[in-house]
């Protein structure tokens, strides 16, 4: 079984709205438009995620390096004195919209941890494992390219991460946490089925997926932001 929950709000998830209200920026709360800071109601859903992932018994737990991702399930590890590895395949990407199609283009050059060095601080070095293969983040995509070039750069990394997890607990009876992002999120759930038709509409904050692998190696989708979906 994967879980999947994609990061608390943050302040890049309200700042459309916020310039909407017609405030001049300067008297804006520092959260707004920053991405590495919980909006009021992010910091409400960190706490009643941490409760709802307690209910749980995971046998292993990775996360997106980016901070938003690592921060919603920090205090769950803590509370269960837990570790999570750092993934970097698991990074917020372009191309949600687009990942199954067969216009993105496969990748010539190697991408995975040929990026920015991953930098933890001090305080969650208890909690999160760098991989001795993936202490960089990807290499992010040229500037000004085509909206599949940026699709085939997420689309590489998620295959990794579907062929890691399938290396390290496919055929198994583990029950695995993934921390990340919605477009990210939403396209490894696609790319694990290979279908979109079950998914109805975006992941939202702290929302939960969840698949369950089938003995002939599928997957089936069985939670969808948290509710239980229809066989």
């Amino acid at each position: 079984k994967i879980y999947y929950i994609r990061h608390a709000q943050g302040g890049h998830n309200v700042r459309k709205a916020w310039s909407k209200k017609g405030i001049p920026e300067s008297e804006w709360p520092a959260y707004v438009g920053n991405p590495d800071m919980f909006t009021p109601k992010g910091k409400e859903q960190v706490v009643a995620a941490t409760e709802e992932l307690k209910a749980y018994q995971f046998d292993f737990v990775a996360s997106s390096p980016m901070w938003r991702a690592r921060n919603t399930i920090l205090p769950y590890l803590k509370e269960t004195e837990s570790t999570a590895e750092v993934w970097p395949e698991l990074r917020e990407g372009k191309g949600n919209g687009s990942i199954l199609s067969n216009d993105i283009p496969v990748l010539q050059d190697e991408i995975l941890n040929q990026g920015e060095p991953i930098i933890l601080p001090e305080e969650e070095l208890p909690f999160f494992i760098l991989r001795d293969d993936a202490k960089n983040d990807y290499s992010r995509y040229p500037e000004k390219c085509s909206r599949m070039v940026r699709a085939a750069y997420m689309k590489h990394a998620l295959l990794s991460a579907v062929e890691m997890i399938e290396q390290r607990f496919g055929g198994t009876d583990q029950t695995i946490l993934l921390a990340g992002h919605h477009a990210s999120g939403v396209s490894l759930l696609k790319l694990l089925l290979q279908d979109e038709s079950k998914i109805k509409g975006g992941l939202g904050n702290t929302g939960i997926w969840m698949v369950e692998q089938q003995e002939d190696g599928t997957y089936q989708l069985k939670i969808y932001n948290g509710k239980a979906c229809a066989e």
